[in-house]
């Protein structure tokens, strides 16, 4: 069985807003050990990601110059036959352990790199902390180096290589295993949509309170709820937008949850709420993990972009435009009405799916496709 070393950058972070990431990486370490590899996390957060004071990020290099040679050696004890990388940011340190593996190991040794959106230009340059900013310019500068060391990027777009090198293109996917499909609600004048994510600019979820306060002031008959679970930096705005809309009583912020307290809250929801935003990275597709996580809980949902994991007649998705326009609610309410009349067994229907095209294993097979066929064993 082949040993494969899964390094990341997030698992020991306690905030809520990487709940999302650290069930992701779960799962690909989960899909790997199904397709037979023998998998080792290896847990690596460097100084600096979340620092907004530059004198921080200025003593950070000689915290991860060391952290760097720590991971060496504790990669080195796990002797691995190949290596997976979800990648953070490139610096002097990260192409210093990179050429440390292939000395180590030779140029035999596949490193594979998984870069989670891709173009990330804009979505960085949009960020205001003076920290992430001087990251973005040691990235630029050390970034091209990476064609030297990589041998694969995993990546979900449509590039055919990145930085020079050749990609390896999937979708997300999920750990159907760990997902439980939601019970089936029925409306009954009251609806109550939920949207679950890491609260950044492109969720979008101020369109859905512009939205609800429209449908409010146009007096419409029907009770609509939102319930927000997640935490992230638009937490707060978004708060404040809908203490301003006079929305505090239908919309209800749970912070981040993950596990048994996140199938609860998706009891006696009608509707999910994916990302609504996505065209402000310049993004006209994605391939959503949102998405597929609401599919695998048999859940409805709407989202403003196309997704390539489904076909354009999809039945249960709601696809509004990638614009800045409020939602409308009544549209909403609609689709959850004639879904319910039309598609009587949309629940059982949607769960199948996802369990045939969107778990991990059925995604993370070409990138162990090729892993076996650098390593000269037979698939």
């Amino acid at each position: 069985m082949e040993r494969l070393a899964f390094i990341t950058p997030k698992m020991s972070r306690e905030s809520g807003q990487w709940l999302g990431v650290q069930k992701k990486i779960r799962g690909q370490a989960r899909a790997f050990r199904k397709l037979d590899f023998e998998v080792e996390l290896f847990d690596f957060a460097p100084y600096g990601y979340d620092a907004n004071i530059l004198k921080d990020l200025i003593r950070s290099h000689a915290y991860n110059r060391k952290q760097y040679q720590e991971l060496i050696d504790q990669v080195k004890k796990y002797r691995p036959d190949a290596v997976y990388i979800r990648y953070s940011f490139s610096d002097s340190h990260f192409i210093f352990f990179l050429k440390n593996i292939k000395r180590l190991y030779g140029s035999e040794i596949p490193i594979f790199l998984e870069i989670a959106t891709f173009p990330y230009d804009r979505e960085v340059r949009s960020l205001t902390q003076p920290g992430r900013l001087y990251l973005y310019v040691t990235d630029l500068s050390y970034r091209g180096k990476l064609q030297r060391c990589v041998d694969y990027i995993i990546t979900y777009s449509e590039y055919q290589s990145i930085f020079s090198i050749p990609t390896i293109r999937i979708e997300n996917g999920v750990d159907i295993e760990s997902i439980q499909p939601a019970p089936y609600n029925k409306p009954s004048g009251v609806y109550h949509f939920i949207g679950v994510s890491n609260l950044v600019y492109w969720t979008g979820y101020e369109r859905m309170l512009h939205g609800m306060a429209d449908y409010m002031k146009a007096g419409n008959g029907q009770k609509v709820y939102f319930h927000v679970v997640g935490d992230g930096l638009y937490l707060e705005p978004l708060k404040r937008l809908t203490a301003e809309k006079g929305l505090a009583e239908q919309v209800i912020f749970y912070g981040a949850h993950a596990g048994e307290a996140l199938d609860r809250f998706f009891q006696e929801k009608h509707l999910a709420i994916g990302n609504l935003g996505v065209h402000r990275k310049g993004m006209v597709t994605n391939p959503d993990l949102k998405n597929r996580e609401y599919c695998a809980r048999a859940v409805p949902f709407v989202t403003s972009t196309s997704d390539p994991g489904f076909s354009a007649d999809f039945p249960y998705i709601l696809t509004v435009p990638p614009d800045e326009s409020a939602i409308q609610i009544k549209q909403l309410i609609d689709f959850v009405e004639n879904l319910r009349v039309e598609h009587p067994e949309y629940q059982r229907e949607m769960r199948e799916f996802a369990e045939i095209r969107f778990d991990w294993a059925v995604m993370l097979q070409p990138v162990a496709d090729r892993m076996r066929r650098r390593l000269r064993t037979e698939v």
